[in-house]
């Protein structure tokens, strides 16, 4: 963000315009970033900083620009924002998401309209899935020799735990545990396809919305297990990706967890987190390879498929 004067004026990351981004200098690698439910702001906003911050050209296409099924006002002028601040950059202050797809998850509303949620959740990965897929298909050359990463958080994990393999040296999913659960779908084994890339997994583990428990996720998975009648997976969560990453036979994983952490995790880590991804960012096998060169607590280990906790 703090270099979008070498970026061609108006620039906005969207498929039509990223196969006319100019080459930019001095980049160590090219992060496709997609955005959490809430757009642009707060902890989204933070993490796209953190990624530029470790050399990273930063793309991401804005689910809630121009967009009739779920959208926001869009600023007309330039604006700031420290790192702290919630304000965005792009959207017109206390607007809220309005359309078809905007949702709140919410467990008591999930258990009583299953059906419903299961529909609104699925159209809108369908919507991210596509939007991750045109980024890519529009990366101009120069672009493509450079090593290619992927950062999906919250919502925007799960478009890139279930993405099809495109190049990518690395895959980070955030706040999100690579488990089938209400957010998921039907089908077990949902929240994570098996990559050739290295996968980082950074979660907290007071997570409100995917955590082992007192989260949405733990309370939808009970009442499921409990009534046998309910649409979700019915087994118990563990709040972490290693288990998925393990069934899908990921070669090259890093699962980290949080003590404390909520599914802001800048608020409550940022430095530890910083560390972490600029670590993994900078030579993701070998963070695979031998985690305990990390300052953090070797919980379980499989071959190059590690959980840590921090």
């Amino acid at each position: 963000l703090g270099r979008m004067s070498e970026l061609p004026e108006h620039f906005f990351a969207t498929a039509r315009h990223v196969g006319h981004l100019k080459r930019v200098p001095d980049i160590r690698g090219v992060v496709i970033f997609m955005h959490g439910s809430g757009g642009f702001g707060g902890k989204n906003t933070r993490y796209l900083r953190m990624l530029a911050g470790a050399g990273m050209l930063v793309l991401s296409p804005d689910s809630l620009a121009f967009n009739a099924r779920r959208g926001r006002e869009l600023l007309t002028t330039s604006a700031t924002a420290d790192y702290w601040s919630d304000d965005s950059l792009f959207y017109a202050r206390n607007s809220a998401a309005s359309g078809e797809l905007v949702y709140s998850s919410v467990a008591s509303d999930l258990l009583e309209c299953p059906r419903h949620f299961v529909e609104l959740y699925e159209a809108v990965h369908e919507m991210r899935a596509m939007e991750l897929a045109s980024m890519v298909s529009a990366l101009p050359s120069w672009v493509r020799d450079l090593p290619l990463h992927c950062f999906g958080h919250s919502e925007g994990a799960l478009a890139v735990a279930r993405a099809e393999d495109a190049d990518f040296v690395t895959r980070t999913i955030s706040a999100f545990g690579c488990e089938s659960c209400y957010f998921t779908g039907t089908q077990p084994g949902s929240g994570f396809r098996r990559s050739s890339a290295a996968v980082l997994n950074v979660i907290g583990d007071r997570d409100e919305y995917f955590g082992a428990s007192n989260s949405v996720a733990s309370a939808v998975a009970s009442a499921s297990k409990t009534t046998g009648a309910l649409p979700w997976p019915s087994h118990s969560l563990e709040g972490q990706g290693y288990g998925s990453l393990m069934r899908a036979h990921q070669e090259h994983g890093l699962v980290a967890t949080f003590a404390g952490g909520l599914h802001d995790l800048t608020r409550s880590h940022d430095t530890k987190l910083r560390t972490l991804l600029t670590a993994f960012l900078q030579d993701p096998l070998a963070v695979c390879r031998t985690p305990e060169r990390l300052n953090a607590t070797l919980v379980e280990r499989t071959g190059n498929v590690s959980r840590l906790a921090i």
